[in-house]
C-alpha cells in the first residue's frame, strides 16, 4: 500500500490527502461497474424461487382436478336402489352376488349373504334379511313388497292315529300353542338356563348369544340380538317378548392403549381396521375423541356409530 501510495505522489504529484480521496474514489468506481453483476445474480435466484412456486401451484391444481375426477367416477360407479329396483317379484335365497349388487347392495354385503347361504342359512321370512350384519334398512323397505317370502310363518302339526295309514294334519299358528310362563329378565345378566326355557332356543343357541354378548361387552340395544349368526327373526322376537336391556355397563375398550389382538377380537373390528387404528395412532399421537377416528377413510360411519359405545379414550 505504501509502495502505491508513493508511486501516486511521484507520477501525478498527488498530496497525502489527494491520495486517500483518489482510493475512496477508486472503490466507489468498483462497486458501481460490480453492482448490475451482483443485482442479475440476486435478481435470477428470485426469479427462479417465484418459477419453482409457480410450478408446485400447478403441480397441485392439476391433483386437485385428478382427485375431484377421481371422486366423481366413484359416485357415478354405485348403483342407486331406485336405479336397480326390481321389475318383477323374487326369492333371496336365488339371487347371486352380483345379482345383489345389482339392487343397490355394497359388493361386502352381498358376500356376507352368499356366505351365509354357503353355510346353510336360509331366508324364510322377509325380515331375515336384516339378520345379515349391515344389511341397509332403506334398501330392504324398498325390496320389501317384492319379496317371495311371507311377513311371518306358520307351523305345522302333525297327529297320527292308531293305524298308520290314517294321518291327519292340522296348521297352528305360533298363538294357538299353549306357552310356558317365563319370567322377564335382562338380556346382560341372563344366563343359559334362562335362555333354554324360550321358544326356539336350544343349548346351541343360548351359547351362541351369550358368547356373542360377551365379544361385544354387553349389549346396549336389543336389535344387536339379530346379529347373532344363525337367530332369525321368529326367535328374536321371542327373545325380546321376555328380555330386556335397562342401563347396561358395557366393557369398553381403551382406544389408546389397546393392541392390535384387542381390538380385533371385538366383532365390529375386523383384523384390517384393528391394524389401521393402532398405526394411526403411532403416527399421530393419543385419540381424544370419536372425531379422530373419523379422520380414517377406512372406517365407514355407521360401524363407528355402533362401535362408539364400547371405546374409551382415557
Amino acid at each position: 500500500m505504501k509502495k502505491v501510495k508513493y508511486w501516486l505522489r511521484n507520477v501525478f504529484g498527488f498530496s497525502g490527502k489527494e491520495i486517500s480521496g483518489f482510493g475512496v474514489l477508486t472503490i466507489i468506481l468498483v462497486l458501481a461497474v460490480a453492482a448490475p453483476f451482483f443485482a442479475n445474480l440476486l435478481y435470477s435466484g428470485k426469479r427462479a424461487e417465484a418459477t419453482a412456486d409457480i410450478r408446485k401451484l400447478d403441480s397441485l391444481k392439476a391433483l386437485l382436478q385428478e382427485s375431484t375426477a377421481n371422486s366423481s367416477d366413484i359416485q357415478a360407479a354405485v348403483p342407486s336402489p331406485s336405479d336397480s329396483f326390481p321389475i318383477s317379484s323374487f326369492n333371496p335365497n336365488d339371487l347371486s352376488v352380483d345379482q345383489w349388487q345389482t339392487l343397490g347392495l355394497q359388493q361386502t354385503i352381498a358376500q356376507r349373504i352368499s356366505n351365509y347361504r354357503q353355510k346353510g342359512g336360509t331366508f324364510r321370512i322377509k325380515s331375515d334379511l336384516l339378520k345379515i350384519y349391515g344389511f341397509p334398512a332403506e334398501i330392504y323397505a324398498q325390496l320389501k313388497p317384492y319379496l317371495l317370502l311371507p311377513d311371518s310363518l306358520t307351523y305345522t302339526k302333525k297327529e297320527y292315529s292308531t293305524t298308520p295309514s290314517a294321518k291327519i294334519e292340522k296348521r297352528v299358528t305360533p298363538e294357538a300353542k299353549p306357552e310356558k310362563e317365563v319370567l322377564s329378565f335382562d338380556l346382560n345378566l341372563a344366563d343359559s338356563t334362562q335362555l333354554v326355557q324360550l321358544k326356539g332356543i336350544g343349548p346351541g343357541l343360548s351359547r351362541r348369544i351369550i358368547t356373542y354378548r360377551n365379544k361385544l361387552g354387553g349389549f346396549y340395544t336389543s336389535n344387536q340380538l339379530r346379529e347373532v349368526y344363525g337367530l332369525d327373526s321368529v326367535v328374536v322376537e321371542e327373545v325380546l317378548k321376555h328380555g330386556y336391556i335397562k342401563t347396561p355397563i358395557l366393557q369398553q375398550i381403551p382406544i389408546n392403549s389397546a393392541t392390535v389382538q384387542e381390538l380385533d377380537a371385538h366383532p365390529y373390528i375386523t383384523p384390517k381396521i384393528a391394524n389401521i387404528i393402532v398405526d394411526f395412532r403411532k403416527q399421530h399421537g393419543k385419540y381424544t375423541s370419536l372425531e379422530n377416528l373419523y379422520q380414517i377413510r377406512a372406517l365407514d360411519k355407521g360401524t363407528l356409530d355402533k362401535l362408539a359405545p364400547y371405546l374409551s379414550f382415557d
